[in-house]
């Protein structure tokens, strides 16, 4: 059963497929240096902190598809909304540590733009943009921890 997905050797079973872009956007292809591809790829998959939410960037189409991850459903997903990352090639995006913030570090326009994340819809709203050459790993400091120091004797 899936169950035994959780166990050493266990097995995974496909339960759904979703696509992350929306209709129009589906099956565009695009031609660099005589070689055909997708017009988006996606580029990073993340969970937000609070689980109720999966993330999934995409590449070509500078957007963010935002998941509702069901509860009592196997963990299947339903779109909440697919967001522009308003800058052009979104190659790695995190959150901030008490989930409120998703910064995305948009790699070919040499940007950072702050969302705030409304986990009720699963929407996202501007709130900041900043320049960043280049940026392509985004990490957040956790806070900081009480340091006691080891003393042994």
């Amino acid at each position: 059963g899936r169950e035994r997905a959780a166990e050493p050797g266990g097995v995974l079973e496909h339960l759904q497929t979703v696509p992350t872009l929306p209709e129009e956007w589906q099956d565009r292809q695009t031609q660099k240096n005589g070689v055909w591809k997708a017009a988006s790829h996606c580029s990073e998959i993340r969970l937000h902190p609070s689980g109720a939410l999966l993330f999934v960037g995409n590449r070509g189409h500078d957007s963010l598809a935002v998941f509702r991850v069901l509860e009592g459903d196997e963990g299947r997903l339903e779109l909440a909304s697919i967001v522009p990352t308003l800058g052009a090639c979104p190659r790695n995006y995190n959150f901030s540590t008490d989930g409120r913030w998703v910064i995305v570090g948009n790699q070919d326009s040499d940007t950072l733009t702050v969302f705030e994340c409304d986990i009720q819809k699963g929407t996202l709203t501007k709130a900041h943009q900043a320049d960043c050459p280049a940026p392509n790993f985004v990490y957040t400091v956790p806070p900081p921890r009480k340091f006691v120091p080891n003393h042994a004797a």
